[in-house]
């Protein structure tokens, strides 16, 4: 979690940390950049096991009906 929030802070973007979720703009290039940094934390805690393979995540809107899955490929 703390990589993510470095990767937000290097570039100013605004996150918000709660538990194990993070809060961003809902915007295309702000939700772009949390995927990214969300994938690079990954790699950049497990090294090579981080390398292969997919994470999920969701993306919760503040209307509490759409939600959407996405798979974050480690591999790209």
């Amino acid at each position: 979690m703390l990589t993510v929030l470095d990767y937000h802070n290097n570039v100013g973007l605004p996150v918000i940390p709660i538990h194990d979720e993070i809060i961003v703009p809902r915007t295309q290039p702000t939700m772009e950049f949390a995927v990214k940094a969300l994938r690079d934390a990954f790699r950049n805690t497990f090294g090579e096991e981080g390398s292969f393979g997919s994470i999920y995540a969701k993306w919760s809107f503040g209307d509490c009906i759409e939600e959407k899955e996405i798979e974050i490929k480690l591999d790209d």
